[in-house]
């Protein structure tokens, strides 16, 4: 005689209850694998602080193993101390592709909201602007 196999349960057929929990478990499970991972990371980190601290040292910036290539990676970041005064040294030199043009999103989202005196509707987005936006769920314990 054979064993019946049960029918796998689809996720439409199952009632909020049960999606609520299984979200609350993937949820935690993430959170989880995420601190797995910090762990990871920060022992990660302190084999390149050693491997940095030879490298210097031997006056090195690479070295092949039999598992891969190591080198040293110069990562760059620049920010504005004061942003008036670059903006206007850029302005003053004619250095405008020293700057970066990028949208305020809470600006936008507070302009499409207001009201025209003029037409009694709301303003849209200015000119020259593409806007999206994307609902998710999210979930509070009780």
């Amino acid at each position: 005689m054979e064993a019946a196999v049960k029918p796998k349960k689809q996720l439409s057929d199952l009632n909020y209850n049960q999606l609520a929990k299984i979200r609350g478990d993937l949820t935690q499970q993430i959170a989880n694998a995420e601190e797995v991972v910090k762990g990871l990371k920060a022992k990660r980190e302190k084999l390149d602080v050693e491997l940095l601290r030879r490298f210097n040292e031997e006056g090195v910036t690479s070295c092949k193993t039999t598992f891969g290539s190591l080198h040293i990676i110069t990562r760059t970041s620049a920010s504005a101390a004061d942003p008036a005064a670059f903006r206007a040294w850029c302005e003053s030199t004619g250095n405008i592709d020293f700057m970066e043009v990028r949208p305020a999103k809470t600006m936008i989202a507070t302009y499409m909201d207001e009201v025209d005196e003029a037409t009694g509707q709301k303003k849209g987005l200015p000119p020259g602007i593409n806007w999206s936006a994307k609902n998710t769920i999210g979930m509070r314990k009780p």
